[in-house]
């Protein structure tokens, strides 16, 4: 009777090792059925035993928070291929090797055990994140702020930065005004141009045009002796005193352009007042020989500012013309310095300036030419020197 109790015993024990065994396959990784039973992990569960603590794991179900278009576990990962290593859903990249304290190590007194502590760190963003992604706590790559500083955007850190939002629809009133803006010229600069090609024997003897209209007359009396052509930009308030003089320029060959209206510091006007005096002069060339001229020069000034070249260009000039040899007659530092200033200096493209009206510069062109054809550089319009 004792022998049958005995075996009795052995039995029911033999059994119930087995159906402990059963649960176990039951619950490992695998594919299973629409019915079956949650997925089991091990958890680390502290256990006193003799000599100190120890980790027993015991079963527990996986719990991961789903996102949109991201599938967790092992049936639903991808097929792996040959020399593939399998990818655990809490390690999505190799370099995530140090996730935060899962079931598979202790954690501090009172803290919970979570394999999935911090979102998935993906290189894409779904339409639409779900409440514990749009925020999420400070991961592996990115650190606590400190008092008074802003959290970062987890997304931000890996590169990715929203699209901008697109800008306000033109209405017809804008499109109209940005049409007429354009037709006028507005937003567009004339071109600067301080010198020519230097690879040609050619020079340009550009004057200011004002003063007494005898003392012109004679400078340009002495260019045509000496075969020269020049280029003068006429004051608007000289051509109102003396309007023969607009003709007169063209009959001899040369080039007629814009100078201002009245001489006056051009760079420091305001845009109405600017405009008023680079269009008015044009409006008088245009009323004295049929074109406003091809050359627009500022005047007080060696370079035309950017809101000077673009009313220039506004008022139709696509040229503002400086230069890179300076005579410095407008002081009248006598004929024999004029000539210097220009023959030391001179090179094969300069763009020479002088002016008219000034008795020294008269006395000094029969000088000027004659060093120019020493160095065997032939004085031309402006157009011909830019000419291709």
């Amino acid at each position: 009777m004792n022998g049958e109790a005995v075996v009795g015993r052995r039995l029911v024990l033999g059994l119930g090792l087995v159906a402990a065994l059963g649960g176990v396959v039951s619950c490992s990784p695998g594919r299973r059925g629409p019915g079956a039973a949650p997925e089991m992990v091990p958890e680390a569960v502290p256990r006193t035993v003799p000599g100190g603590t120890s980790l027993v794991p015991t079963p527990r179900p996986l719990s991961v928070p789903a996102a949109p278009g991201l599938a967790v576990g092992p049936s639903a990962s991808p097929a792996v291929g040959p020399r593939q290593a399998v990818q655990e859903p809490w390690q999505p990249f190799p370099d995530d090797r140090h996730p935060a304290p899962g079931p598979w190590r202790p954690t501090a007194p009172g803290q919970a055990a979570s394999d999935l502590q911090h979102p998935v760190r993906r290189s894409w963003r779904p339409a639409s994140d779900p409440p514990d992604l749009q925020s999420p706590a400070p991961g592996p790559w990115q650190t606590a702020p400190g008092p008074g500083q802003a959290v970062p955007d987890p997304w931000q850190a890996l590169g990715i930065h929203p699209a901008p939002a697109p800008g306000p629809a033109a209405t017809p009133a804008t499109r109209k005004r940005m049409s007429a803006r354009r037709r006028s010229g507005a937003g567009r600069m004339a071109r600067e141009v301080s010198n020519g090609p230097r690879d040609r024997p050619r020079v340009a003897l550009t004057f200011h045009g004002a003063g007494p209209a005898d003392l012109a007359e004679r400078v340009l009396s002495e260019a045509e002796r000496h075969g020269a052509h020049l280029t003068v930009l006429a004051v608007g308030d000289w051509l109102a005193r003396h309007p023969r003089m607009a003709r007169r320029v063209l009959a001899g060959g040369h080039d007629l352009g814009n100078h201002t209206e009245h001489h006056l510091d051009i760079s420091s006007m305001g845009e109405r007042e600017a405009y008023d005096e680079i269009a008015r002069c044009a409006a008088r060339l245009r009323r004295l020989t049929g074109t406003i001229g091809s050359y627009f020069r500022p005047s007080r000034a060696h370079h035309a500012t950017p809101m000077v070249r673009e009313l220039a260009a506004r008022v139709g000039y696509r040229t503002c013309l400086s230069y890179d040899v300076d005579s410095d007659d407008h002081n009248d530092p006598g004929v024999a310095t004029v000539t210097a200033n220009v023959l030391d200096t001179v090179r094969p493209g300069s763009i020479v300036s002088l002016h008219l009206g000034h008795p020294g510069t008269a006395e000094a062109m029969p000088h000027i030419l004659k060093g120019l054809a020493r160095r065997r550089l032939q004085p031309v319009t402006v157009t011909d020197l830019l000419a291709l």
